[in-house]
């Protein structure tokens, strides 16, 4: 389970590299920085490497941070799943998530690594 979790975020992160501007249905990848999704915008998956993601406005994919935090405000609507490798989720009061929530830690890749 935890080998093909891996595996999507890999898959996830070369996937985003295509398209690194934010307008609707695009993807958006920042590396060595945070990204925020504004308020009204829609973009189709958000990646930060080495950055914190945060959301006011809409992700119809999904949300991923490598080394980050991810925070959805209460105007967040996230159609997919958020993942954050290396830090935390925060979710405010009325933010959506219609995907899965899941926080990798480092105790969750030595328990990967030793399996």
């Amino acid at each position: 389970m935890k080998k093909s979790l891996f595996c999507f975020l890999i898959a996830l992160l070369l996937f985003s590299l295509g398209a690194p501007c934010q307008a609707e249905n695009t993807n958006i990848v920042k590396i060595g920085g945070d990204v925020t999704i504004v308020e009204g915008s829609k973009v189709k998956n958000a990646v930060a490497v080495g950055g914190q993601i945060t959301v006011n406005g809409t992700v119809t994919g999904h949300v991923l941070a490598i080394g980050g935090s991810v925070v959805l405000t209460r105007t967040a609507l996230v159609e997919g799943n958020v993942i954050s490798v290396g830090g935390v989720i925060v979710m405010g009061k009325g933010a959506l998530v219609h995907g899965s929530l899941k926080e990798i830690n480092a105790s969750d890749i030595s328990q990967s690594l030793a399996s």
